[in-house]
């Protein structure tokens, strides 16, 4: 990956360090991800979703969830 493809997961790492804001990463990502097999969520759980996903992919899926936040 080049950098700028780490700069969305860079940003959600800073987030997760700041105190107030705890998120259930299960919970998030089973959310998030709701139409892949309990294989690839299991792949995603481990390894995390670039695993599984390109960065185009991945932030189609990014999108909405920040502007609904």
């Amino acid at each position: 990956m080049a950098d700028g493809d780490n700069v969305g997961i860079q940003i959600v790492e800073g987030v997760i360090k700041l105190p107030g804001v705890r998120i259930n990463r299960r919970e998030f990502l089973s959310k998030t991800f709701t139409d892949v097999s309990s294989e690839k969520l299991h792949i995603i759980m481990e390894e995390g979703p670039q695993a599984v996903f390109s960065t185009e992919e991945l932030e189609k899926v990014a999108t909405p969830i920040w502007i609904l936040n």
